[in-house]
């Protein structure tokens, strides 16, 4: 029903980052739902801190851009 969007090629993007990136799914099968949730925690976590890291780096670029 939908199309699919095409994604972006990253020139960085090599096929070892997608073959990590395979092996990393396997890694998660065989883990119950409760250790699949506490890996969702701990991402949440790390991710939530990069992301307000940037953006705080973000809002400095930008108020120089304004000066």
């Amino acid at each position: 029903m939908f199309a699919e969007k095409p994604m972006a090629h990253r020139s960085n993007t090599s096929s070892r980052s997608k073959r990590s990136a395979f092996e990393a799914v396997e890694i998660f099968k065989p883990m119950s739902v409760d250790e699949l949730w506490k890996v969702h925690q701990t991402l949440e976590k790390i991710l939530s801190r990069k992301i307000k890291a940037e953006t705080a780096e973000l809002k400095t670029l930008l108020a120089k851009l304004k000066t």
